[in-house]
């Protein structure tokens, strides 16, 4: 991605305009709408712009890190997403009068609707590393079939940890282990192998499944859940990369130098991400746009 055409440009654009919507989904059950519409716009323009001109280019930005890996975009697309719809959580929460959550969709989701929603965030994810990658080549490609193997390990994981527990396998949780694995792949997938991009989904479906599950008994909203689900993927998957990393791993090269890159990367964007969302949220609270 040395080259930054236009096209690519504009993709990224869209893509952070899509996470907007999806933050405005994700908090629009704990404020009112203008106030959800008015965070989502901050958080593209204070959080999301320069996370992405850090990750399209380490070297020149302020909170960029030189030699870190991420190729598509995990820390922009996925964890700043998480992170604020987790900080506008937070703060909502302590309000004098908190708005009562209302049900969530996500929770009542059936399996077809969570089976479609499965393949095409899968569909999705395949394709944003191919136009990640300029080409349809080996490196995209095989990027593309580890997404899948990610997804297809993260299914099975979950399903596996709702029998091993006794319990009715859910729609919601299911999806929210695919929704981590796929935050995870957005970053590593297309650096490492096929038989580690499955053990980084299968790592990541546990963490995701149950970093969900708690979210959800503390906060009511599926959505949310899903987005915190999706940060921890998306730390996750750039971590795995300083030990699976096929040319620079420690697993590879027997060299701890990645590994701590990408502890380095992880802590700048997450610590950022949460600053910004957090006097953004604040700011909304004691303008008192959080009233109804």
């Amino acid at each position: 991605m040395e080259s930054l055409p236009w096209i690519f440009l504009v993709a990224v654009v869209l893509m952070g305009a899509a996470g907007a919507g999806a933050v405005i989904l994700i908090v629009a059950d704990r404020c009112p709408r203008r106030s959800a519409v008015f965070y989502a716009v901050a958080w593209f323009l204070l959080c999301f712009a320069p996370l992405a001109w850090a990750w399209l280019s380490p070297s020149s930005s302020l909170i960029g890190v030189a030699g870190s890996l991420d190729y598509a975009g995990a820390m922009p697309f996925a964890i700043a997403i998480g992170i604020g719809g987790i900080m506008m959580a937070l703060v909502s929460a302590r309000q004098k009068h908190p708005v009562a959550p209302r049900p969530s969709p996500v929770i009542r989701l059936r399996w077809a609707s969570s089976a479609v929603a499965i393949l095409a965030s899968t569909g999705a994810v395949a394709g944003w590393l191919v136009v990640a990658e300029g080409q349809l080549n080996d490196y995209a490609i095989g990027g593309a079939v580890s997404v899948v193997v990610m997804s297809c390990c993260a299914v099975a994981t979950s399903l596996l940890l709702r029998a091993l527990r006794r319990r009715r396998p859910q729609p919601w949780a299911t999806l929210a282990a695919v929704v981590s694995a796929l935050a995870a792949a957005v970053g590593a997938a297309a650096y490492v192998g096929v038989v580690a991009s499955g053990a980084v989904g299968i790592v990541s479906a546990v963490l995701g499944h149950a970093v969900a599950i708690q979210t959800l008994r503390r906060t009511a909203s599926g959505e949310l859940a899903l987005s915190a689900a999706a940060a921890t993927g998306g730390v996750l998957g750039l971590l795995s990369l300083g030990l699976l990393d096929r040319s620079s791993g420690f697993f590879y090269s027997g060299q701890p130098t990645l590994v701590l890159t990408q502890v380095q990367l992880v802590c700048v964007g997450a610590v950022f991400a949460a600053l910004a969302c957090g006097v953004i949220a604040a700011l909304i609270r004691f303008t008192g746009f959080l009233r109804r």
